[in-house]
C-alpha cells in the first residue's frame, strides 16, 4: 500500500517474481474464502494504475467494484471469527484467524477509500459518496474493535486509518479518526501517524491537481503582437536620418 501514492516507491521486477514464486493462483485463498482483492498482484496492479489514474479509470472502477462485492463477505467472516474468540476457552488459533481477518478488512478499507476518492474526481455518482462514508464508519468500527488488542495486536491499525482519513477529504468524521491517530502515537515512540495521514492527503491533492490540469495557451497581447509583426527597419532607412543630425 505504501506504493499507491508515493512516486519514489516503485515495484520492480523483484515484486512480480516474488508474487509468482510464493503467491497462489488467482484468486487467493484466504481461510474460508477466496478474495481477489487481497492478492498481492492486485495491489501491485493498483499501484501502477494510480500513477496515471485518469488514463486508467475503467480499470480502477473494475477493481473498485470487485472490492465492493468482496467486502461484505470479509466483514461477515470477521464477525464470525470475532464471536469465536469470545467463546470460553477459545483456542489460540481462533484469535489468530480473527486477527488475520481484521488485517484483511483494514487493507480493503484503505484501498477502497483511496480508489473511491480518485474516482470521485471525475465521477459525480452519489453512490461513491455514500460508499466513502460507509467506509469511514466501518473504519472507525474496526478501530474500536481492535482497542482491546493494543498495542501489539493492533499495530496495523494506523496503516489503514491514515489512508482512510486522508481520502475522506469532505471532512466526514475526520475529527474522530484524527483523535484515534493521535492516541495510537502513544503506542510507539516517535510515531507521527497524524503527520503521515496529512502527507498522504497532500499527495492525493497533488495527484488531483496534476491529473486535472488543462493546457494553458499563451495568448499574446494584441499591442505586443503588432510590434512583433511590424517590419524591421533597414540600415538604408537609418543612414539618411543620421546624416541630418547636427552636432552643436
Amino acid at each position: 500500500m505504501a506504493s499507491f501514492l508515493n512516486p519514489q516507491f516503485e515495484l520492480g521486477p523483484w515484486f512480480w517474481e516474488a508474487c509468482e514464486t510464493i503467491g497462489t493462483p488467482r484468486p487467493v485463498k484466504y481461510h474460508q474464502g477466496s478474495f481477489l482483492s487481497l492478492e498481492s498482484g492486485t495491489m501491485g496492479e493498483l499501484s501502477i494504475l494510480m500513477r496515471s489514474p485518469k488514463k486508467n479509470l475503467r480499470q480502477l472502477r473494475c477493481i473498485y467494484d470487485v472490492m465492493q462485492f468482496e467486502m461484505p463477505k470479509v466483514r461477515q467472516l470477521l464477525a464470525l471469527a470475532t464471536i469465536s474468540t469470545a467463546a470460553p476457552n477459545a483456542p489460540a488459533m481462533s484469535t489468530r484467524v480473527c486477527s488475520s481477518y481484521r488485517v484483511a478488512y483494514g487493507i480493503l478499507l484503505a484501498m477502497t477509500a483511496v480508489i473511491g476518492h480518485t474516482l470521485r474526481i471525475w465521477d459525480t455518482d452519489l453512490t461513491l459518496v455514500g460508499n466513502s462514508h460507509d467506509c469511514v464508519d466501518e473504519c472507525i468500527a474496526l478501530v474500536e474493535q481492535c482497542e482491546s488488542a493494543r498495542p501489539y495486536g493492533a499495530n496495523f491499525v494506523p496503516d489503514f486509518l491514515t489512508m482512510v482519513w486522508a481520502a475522506a477529504t469532505d471532512g466526514y468524521r475526520n475529527d474522530e479518526m484524527a483523535e484515534y491517530l493521535v492516541d495510537y502515537e502513544k503506542d510507539s515512540i516517535g510515531a507521527d501517524f497524524m503527520g503521515q495521514a496529512m502527507s498522504i492527503r497532500e499527495r492525493l491533492f497533488a495527484m488531483e491537481a496534476r491529473e486535472t490540469a488543462k493546457e494553458v495557451k499563451l495568448v499574446l497581447d494584441p499591442a505586443l503582437e503588432s510590434l512583433v509583426k511590424r517590419p524591421v527597419v533597414s540600415v538604408q532607412e537609418i543612414q539618411p536620418a543620421a546624416s541630418e543630425c547636427i552636432i552643436l
